[in-house]
């Protein structure tokens, strides 16, 4: 239950300069919801460096994770290695 709601806490207030280590921890967690959130994570914050550590989940036994994975990775490619994100968001 703990783990649980830490882990909702964390992916609620996740920012761009610590971003990284939560996707590391949860893209080989068990939950496949953490999958999904290390998958969107990636998507939102990443580029295409990251596209290699989410590959594996595209064939992951959960169906969802492999639909956020695809969509990640196809979100990555556009965006091109080194993409500063945070130059993105900023209006």
């Amino acid at each position: 239950m703990v783990r649980r709601e830490a882990a909702w806490t964390l992916r609620a207030n996740v920012a761009s300069l610590d971003w990284l280590q939560l996707f590391e921890a949860f893209r080989v967690d068990d939950p496949p919801r953490h999958r999904v959130w290390a998958c969107e994570l990636a998507g939102q914050f990443g580029n295409a460096d990251v596209v290699a550590q989410i590959e594996p989940l595209r064939s992951d036994r959960d169906g969802h994770v492999r639909t956020a994975a695809a969509a990640a990775t196809d979100a990555l490619s556009r965006r091109g290695p080194h993409a500063d994100v945070r130059a993105e968001m900023t209006p």
